[in-house]
């Protein structure tokens, strides 16, 4: 939901974040990012959930009826994930992932980039856009 606008979209539930404890379903998200407008772009964004208990990723096209997960073998404790220059890009423990977006039909095109020695991994990275620009990882201890 747009809180100054108000206009609001329709996502399907993640399926693997379902839990039937209680009978009721429930899950928890953590973050969610958009590439574009809804409202200016109804049929030309993407939508990217960190979900669930281990952190792993999501992906959604407008129009599709279902998420597209990213593999759990390989990729998650995700702490955060932003849209930067045309792609999706996403941190977890050990590294900095640019998602293709662009080539993302079937299954998602990810390039992996290995974090730095020297950073020491902690849950608490992000990637932030800097004023100048650039992409930066902020890292809290």
């Amino acid at each position: 939901m747009n809180p100054f606008s108000g206009s609001t979209i329709e996502l399907p539930l993640i399926d693997s974040v379902v839990s039937l404890s209680k009978n009721e379903i429930s899950f928890e998200v953590t973050k969610v990012i958009l590439s574009a407008d809804p409202a200016s772009s109804p049929n030309d964004y993407i939508v990217a959930a960190i979900y669930g208990i281990d952190c792993d990723l999501a992906f959604i096209r407008a129009g599709d009826e279902a998420w597209t997960c990213m593999d759990k073998e390989r990729f998650s404790c995700f702490s955060d994930v932003i849209y930067y220059k045309g792609q999706i890009f996403a941190v977890n423990r050990h590294r900095v992932l640019m998602i293709d977006v662009n080539r993302m039909a079937r299954a998602p095109q990810v390039e992996e980039k290995e974090i730095a020695p020297q950073i020491i991994h902690t849950e608490h990275m992000y990637l932030v856009k800097s004023s100048s620009g650039k992409l930066l990882l902020v890292q809290r201890l």
